[in-house]
């Protein structure tokens, strides 16, 4: 019985994490894949105070030591650095702001 209780704990925990992760996600995008190579790399140097990318791209961001690779798909147009590079030094004072992709040219 222990047994049988331990493993549908495990499941509810395991089916439940997806579904906060991917509320997150959904919001800002999500971490690209290790493999990605990037569209652009952006480091962020004193006074920065807005980053601007376009929906759909794979953007390497920098600030001091703390790096993240990020595939912005996600449903804000603009937000904190802060929500997908929390410990960095200067990511509550940037704004990253996504543009949708202008098809006309």
């Amino acid at each position: 019985m222990r047994k049988m209780f331990a493993m549908l704990s495990v499941l509810a925990m395991s089916t439940a994490l997806p579904v906060f992760a991917s509320a997150n996600t959904t919001a800002y995008g999500e971490p690209a894949a290790a493999s990605t190579m990037p569209d652009q790399s952006i480091a962020v140097a004193q006074g920065t105070r807005s980053i601007d990318v376009q929906r759909g791209q794979d953007v390497r961001i920098s600030d001091g030591d703390q790096t993240v690779t990020w595939h912005f798909d996600g449903t804000h147009a603009a937000f904190r650095l802060s929500q997908i590079l929390p410990s960095a030094s200067k990511a509550d004072d940037v704004t990253i702001y996504v543009q949708d992709f202008d098809h006309q040219g």
